[in-house]
């Protein structure tokens, strides 16, 4: 598994994002809303810039009454404490280390979006588009509903038939793209269907994405660590019993 503070030389305070632009959004309010629902009760430290950057921004709540002593005066041994309490939480931890990295990352809470495809390793990497407008109001149990793909090889993404290989990676020159789809997630446990956190699964499908963008992994050691993560760090906040497991989706 990997180590929670394994970027930035197990030095979590101290980061610069040089590069300025590796996270990025659709600039959709839902995708907002999701990429700050990860942070739980640090979402007001996640700044989306005007052209969709994404970064965390201690300077937001650096003025906030809590870090100021009782003659008004700031206190800097407050602020940092918060700073290194805020890094420690998980989906604080992911954005930060996603803005940083010198791979480019996207995310969007929509049902169209574009990546690219070829057969086979001998042609030519061609665009095409998903779109899961139609599906508005229904219910589906198979994936259609998100796409998490990076440049690092997964293998048979699409299966269209035994002798199909139908490989896919982002488009526009990002390394690591995650589509979800605007809807409600449901999972199983003991034979009752339970309506889950959204942002369980925004989470699980963005921190999965970096360990194989970032890291090389393999899908299913991306995916174990991604649950054994939420299991260890974020299971009070999500409460989701299943995390990284679905068993419907509901189209918005």
């Amino acid at each position: 598994m990997i180590s929670p503070y394994a970027t930035f030389a197990n030095n979590p305070i101290w980061f610069s994002d040089p590069f300025g632009d590796t996270l990025r959004t659709d600039g959709s309010e839902a995708s907002s809303t999701d990429i700050r629902s990860i942070a739980g009760e640090h979402s007001d430290i996640v700044s989306i810039s005007s052209d969709n950057v994404v970064s965390i921004d201690f300077d937001k709540v650096k003025d906030q009454d809590r870090f100021k002593n009782k003659n008004g005066t700031f206190n800097e041994k407050k602020f940092n404490k918060y700073q290194r309490q805020a890094l420690r939480h998980a989906g604080v931890r992911l954005i930060n280390n996603m803005s940083n990295d010198k791979l480019n990352y996207f995310y969007a809470a929509t049902p169209v979006h574009t990546l690219e495809t070829r057969w086979n390793d001998t042609e030519e990497w061609e665009e095409f588009s998903v779109d899961l407008s139609n599906y508005s109001g229904n219910y589906v149990d198979d994936y259609s509903w998100f796409n998490n793909v990076s440049t690092t090889p997964r293998g048979t993404e699409t299966d269209l038939g035994s002798n199909s290989d139908l490989r896919t990676r982002p488009a526009n020159g990002y390394d690591g793209v995650v589509f979800i789809a605007p809807g409600s997630i449901y999972t199983q446990k003991n034979g009752i269907t339970i309506q889950v956190s959204r942002a369980s699964y925004v989470f699980h499908e963005l921190q999965e994405n970096y360990f194989r963008t970032h890291y090389k992994m393999s899908y299913p050691e991306a995916h174990k660590s991604s649950i054994f993560t939420e299991d260890n760090w974020l299971k009070n906040l999500f409460d989701n019993p299943t995390p990284g497991e679905f068993y419907r989706f509901k189209y918005d």
